[in-house]
């Protein structure tokens, strides 16, 4: 018993090599023998505890490791998203629930916001748009952020300077903070849409020059048998009120001639012929005679009164396309009248300004709008509809 008692004691203090001689009477050899089974089994279990010990320090080495290699490659790949949306020339900011939470500073440079302005929690992305593209920005962005899959969006917004710039919304959803949201790209495609614009006129510009070529033979064979006819006729030696009206339609049929031919140019490279010396204010009242059919004839024939005045000071001769330019003030006279269906004045002045010859045209018509201002000079824009060509 007593060796028992200190095989106990022996195991109390962490021991497990003890072990009791086994003998004696029958009972206590039993019982000694059992305490030997218990100290294999205690001393096993504390080899297996120490080999677990040893392998979870092991695993606790190698998990630490790979916890620094992940943060040290997320904390790398955060700092190389950070510089590719910093050095993006596109806007990109992150919206969620219709806040944003986070841009970047091309979106702050592109709408002339201040950091402030984003980060009120009022501010709503879409009031940088157009009105007619809000509700679509709006939209877009809560079927993004619940993960639904949706082509890009144009939309038009108006950049710092006031300027309207084509966009085209781009968005997906991803986790931020824990909660779904929607990050956005705002790519400009200003510059696209222009230069496909561009193209499209060039192509349209290309195919009237295909066009125009076979039907300016035609027309020039119309117009050498009337100029042929008025210069027959002018030769007959009628009064010179007849003989005036008859020089009008001659050089209305020479430029129209010129016109032909400038039409036939149309597709090929022009080489500018050198300009003549030639009187403005000529010019002027050549434009004016032409078009007296349509700002006096037909206008009484309305019972409406236009009124047309020249005030041409004595200016020196100035260089360039006597037809050309004949054109150019005839179009610009019969814009003025019709922009005055109800009647009105036209004044057209000519002046020397130092070393300069001005010319100025004056209606009294309905004007024009900014908008229809810059495309003033597009190829083909009218406000007439099919019967005008533009200017």
């Amino acid at each position: 018993m007593r060796t028992l008692a200190d095989g106990t004691e022996a195991l109390s203090y962490g021991d497990t090599s003890y072990r009791i001689p086994v003998g004696g009477a029958r009972e206590l050899a039993e019982l000694a023998r059992a305490f030997n089974r218990m100290m294999d089994r205690v001393a096993e279990k504390d080899c297996e505890s120490v080999a677990f010990q040893n392998e979870l320090e092991r695993l606790n080495a190698t998990l630490e490791e790979q916890v620094r290699e992940r943060t040290r490659a997320l904390e790398e790949s955060e700092v190389q998203y950070r510089t590719l949306v910093e050095h993006s020339p596109d806007p990109i900011l992150i919206v969620q629930n219709e806040t944003v939470k986070f841009f970047s500073k091309a979106f702050q440079e592109t709408f002339g916001v201040t950091a402030e302005e984003v980060e009120d929690p009022n501010f709503r992305l879409e009031s940088l748009f157009a009105e007619d593209c809000q509700s679509v920005v709006a939209n877009r962005l809560k079927l993004w952020q619940r993960g639904k899959v949706m082509s890009p969006a144009m939309v038009t917004a108006y950049d710092s300077a006031g300027r309207p710039r084509e966009l085209e919304l781009r968005g997906s959803r991803i986790d931020y903070l824990g909660q779904s949201a929607t990050e956005c790209l705002l790519v400009d495609m200003t510059e696209t849409q222009r230069l496909r614009e561009e193209l499209e006129d060039t192509q349209r510009l290309r195919a009237l020059g295909e066009l125009s070529s076979g039907v300016a033979h035609d027309f020039n064979n119309l117009l050498g048998a009337i100029l042929g006819r008025i210069q027959l006729l002018r030769k007959r030696g009628f009064s010179p009120d007849i003989d005036g009206e008859m020089a009008v339609i001659e050089k209305a049929a020479q430029d129209g001639r010129e016109t032909v031919r400038r039409i036939q140019e149309f597709s090929r490279t022009r080489t500018d012929r050198p300009f003549e010396p030639l009187s403005l204010p000529e010019i002027i009242d050549d434009a004016v005679e032409i078009t007296r059919g349509r700002w006096k004839t037909e206008s009484e024939r309305r019972n409406v009164k236009l009124k047309i005045a020249v005030e041409c000071d004595k200016v020196p001769a100035i260089l360039g396309s006597a037809t050309e330019l004949r054109e150019v003030f005839t179009n610009l006279i019969l814009n003025a009248v019709d922009a005055m269906p109800q009647g009105g004045s036209l004044k057209l002045r000519c002046f020397r300004r130092g070393s300069e010859v001005h010319a100025e045209i004056e209606d009294t018509g309905v004007g024009m709008t900014e908008e229809i201002r810059r495309h003033l000079f597009d190829p083909f824009f009218t406000t007439k509809g099919n019967s005008g060509t533009g200017l």
